[in-house]
């Protein structure tokens, strides 16, 4: 049994991905990607438990992985969070029509985003 619950974070950008892993790394077990493409092993290898991405990636974007794992069986109950600095009522509403369980806006307060995170793990 593992002592950590686990979450995938989805992030193309170094520093962003780097804070996220920072700030979550005390309280979770981090696995961390690049792109969706990558995300799909991760999740096929690892027991998921949340999944915090962004929405900008150059092949696959955050809503259309969103959808195909909410089409899913095997991966539409884990929570998903967009972080993003893509900010704007439609970004919010696509997200939130995708499938994903919260929309958070960069820049975010850590204290913002633990507390989001334990609402579902």
């Amino acid at each position: 049994m593992k002592d950590y619950k686990t979450i995938l974070t989805i992030e193309n950008d170094n520093s962003n991905r780097q804070l996220l892993n920072h700030i979550l790394k005390k309280e979770y077990e981090v696995l961390s990607t690049t792109k969706p493409s990558e995300a799909k092993t991760k999740l096929e290898t690892n027991s998921i438990d949340l999944i915090i991405m962004d929405v900008a990636f150059p092949k696959e974007n955050g809503f259309m992985f969103t959808k195909a794992l909410k089409n899913n069986q095997q991966y539409q109950d884990i929570p998903i969070i967009i972080v993003t600095g893509y900010v704007s009522t439609e970004n919010r509403t696509a997200c939130l029509e995708a499938g994903c369980d919260e929309y958070i806006p960069r820049p975010f307060e850590r204290t913002q985003l633990l507390k989001t995170i334990k609402k579902y793990i």
